[in-house]
Formats: structure tokens, C-alpha cells, sequence
């Protein structure tokens, strides 16, 4: 099972954040997931991490419910591989994403996927 970070921008001011990982010295990777939305002027986030309730719709709303159970918890193989489909559908649904793979022999590590990058991602959606 490998560890990941995604960033899947459900529209120009919501990110939608899917990830495994073993953080810091942990034993084993657990699954998160997390909800930002955007200031204005796309400074900082206005509302972020749990807020999923209210920032998310369509997919990603389905997804995190789906989810939500396992959350900060292990995965199972199974859950893990069914995990991976359903991400691979939301890269179909939300085409603007940021996928990090982590390099595992490298831990500990605290990892994140940069906020600037997410804000460049979110610039190329259309009003």
C-alpha cells in the first residue's frame, strides 16, 4: 500500500484533500481527508480541514461520506484497493488535482502539498 496526498479541486474556491500516510513516527499510514475553502483574494483558506459538511458537494461529498468512517484509522488491503477506484473516479470528475506520491524510505515525514499550488490549480478553472 502505497502512501499519497491529493488535492482535487471540486470547484475554483473548494479543495478537496485525500490522503494516506504515515505521519511523523507513526507505525503504520492512516487515511484522511479534509475540506479548504479559498479567501477572496486567495491568501489563506477561509474555512478548512473538518468543514467537509459544509464545503462539499457532488462526488467528493459522496466520497468523504462514504469515507468518513475510516477516518485517521488503517486501512485494510481491501479497503485500501477500493480506496484507489474511488479516487481514480474522482480524477475523472474533478480533472484539476494535485497527486503526491510519497517516498516511503524517506520517513518520518510530515508531509503537505503546497498551498501556492493549490492556488495555481484553482486559477485554471473557468468561472
Amino acid at each position: 500500500m502505497h502512501e499519497f496526498l491529493y488535492a482535487f479541486m471540486t470547484s475554483r474556491m473548494i479543495v478537496f484533500e485525500v490522503n494516506f500516510y504515515t505521519l511523523s513516527t507513526n507505525k503504520q499510514p492512516h487515511f484522511t481527508t479534509s475540506a479548504n475553502e479559498f479567501n477572496r483574494p486567495k491568501t489563506d483558506y477561509k474555512r478548512c480541514g473538518q468543514a467537509q459538511s459544509e464545503l462539499l458537494k457532488g462526488e467528493a461529498r459522496k466520497m468523504w461520506l462514504k469515507w468518513d468512517n475510516k477516518h485517521c484509522k488503517n486501512l485494510t488491503p481491501e479497503e485500501y484497493n477500493e480506496l484507489i477506484q474511488d479516487i481514480e473516479h474522482l480524477k475523472t470528475v474533478y480533472p484539476h488535482y494535485i497527486e503526491m506520491k510519497l517516498d516511503e524510505t524517506k520517513k518520518p515525514y510530515s508531509p503537505h502539498i503546497n498551498f501556492y499550488d493549490i492556488k495555481k490549480i484553482s486559477m485554471e478553472i473557468k468561472k
